[in-house]
């Protein structure tokens, strides 16, 4: 790494010359830094980034990808929440927190990023599965059972009978079959036309 430019070390001069090369000079070198397997360092470059233009989703999406693929959950989580409060109606980082809240056993405050996520974006697939899951989980069968109907709807190529019962499984068993045969139900009312042929 002998071609790279050494560190000001003046705060002031560090952050006037920051502005002046830009945010995208510093993705660019974060990302060179990543190739090179120097994640720390790609960290403190979409940092930079995030400082320069942190009106800018992409930036904190993927500096919050850097920091969980370094084990670090509660910078990620934070800088997820930055992004939020820069753009309120961002479904991705919503859901990304939705998982997050999850992953810390924070079960009210994924459902509410999920939910989010949603209101932002009716037709993302991913939140609303895991929110089916997360209810499913909590035993609120029948709410669940909309939502992978919901699910059967949006995508019916890839989402089958056998994709909700995968989703079902997460509930009791007795319950789990009650939520995939309303969700059938549902999903035929909507097509129209019977799911099993």
């Amino acid at each position: 790494a002998g071609d790279r430019e050494p560190a000001l070390k003046d705060p002031l001069l560090a952050f006037v010359d920051a502005h002046t090369r830009g945010a995208d000079y510093y993705r660019s070198a974060g990302e060179k830094a990543v190739a090179e397997g120097e994640f720390a360092m790609a960290i403190d470059l979409y940092e930079i980034a995030s400082s320069i233009e942190p009106y800018k989703p992409d930036i904190w999406l993927r500096l919050s990808d850097l920091q969980w693929a370094a084990g670090d959950e509660k910078a990620a989580l934070t800088s997820l929440v930055r992004l939020t409060a820069y753009d309120p109606d961002n479904a991705i980082a919503h859901y990304h927190i939705g998982n997050a809240r999850k992953r810390m056993g924070d079960d009210a405050a994924a459902e509410r990023h999920y939910e989010l996520a949603l209101e932002a974006e009716p037709n993302l697939v991913e939140p609303r599965m895991q929110l089916a899951n997360l209810l499913m989980q909590r035993g609120r069968y029948l709410e669940a059972g909309d939502h992978y109907a919901h699910v059967a709807h949006q995508v019916p190529a890839s989402v089958d009978a056998r994709y909700l019962c995968v989703g079902a499984a997460h509930g009791d068993g007795e319950h789990g079959v009650f939520v995939v045969s309303q969700a059938l139900v549902t999903f035929q009312e909507w097509h129209n036309a019977p799911v099993f042929p």
